[in-house]
């Protein structure tokens, strides 16, 4: 997996996040905390992706 924001995908991101991998989790927190542009826009979809995978899963 990438080491850098700016090299790993939102796709890496979401399915780490939903895997509980630690360090992945941090770096989507680092990504929604950061005040860069192209960070922001990529947590926006990171945010929309984990939404939609919530929705759809609700029983």
């Amino acid at each position: 997996m990438a080491n850098s924001l700016k090299d790993i995908s939102v796709t890496d991101l979401v399915e780490g996040v939903l895997a509980s991998d630690r360090a992945t989790i941090g770096r989507a927190i680092t990504l929604v905390e950061s005040r860069n542009t192209a960070h922001q826009v990529k947590a926006q979809e990171v945010l929309h992706t984990l939404l939609q995978f919530l929705l759809r899963n609700i029983n």
